[in-house]
């Protein structure tokens, strides 16, 4: 499983009511699999998930993909926006990167 590039701030006074939150960004895989990136609470810095929310993700060429973080998998999906279609096997999202705000515990 190929290591995830987080950055992430995690400050003790920001939350969602009760729930931990924490911001960063999120660089893609030089090799994206297909059904998406694993993440954990821990790359997180929290407890558990409970939502994952996703800037869109832009290089220096101008390319944009959409990200979304599926609960049920525990992963990060990569999408082209022009077709919503899963970004395709192997390729090197490594340029790319996002803005993220999780919640969690």
């Amino acid at each position: 499983m190929p290591t995830l590039d987080f950055t992430v701030t995690k400050h003790p006074m920001l939350s969602l009511g009760n729930a931990p939150a924490s911001h960063g960004k999120y660089t893609g895989p030089s090799s994206y699999v297909t059904g998406g990136d694993a993440l954990s609470a821990l790359n997180l810095k929290l407890g558990s998930i409970t939502g994952v929310f996703f800037s869109l993700a832009r290089n220096v060429g101008g390319t944009i993909y959409g990200l979304d973080y599926d609960g049920g998998t525990g992963k990060i999906l990569w999408y082209v926006l022009d077709t919503g279609s899963e970004v395709a096997n192997a390729t090197d999202l490594s340029g790319f990167s996002a803005r993220f705000f999780a919640i969690g515990t």
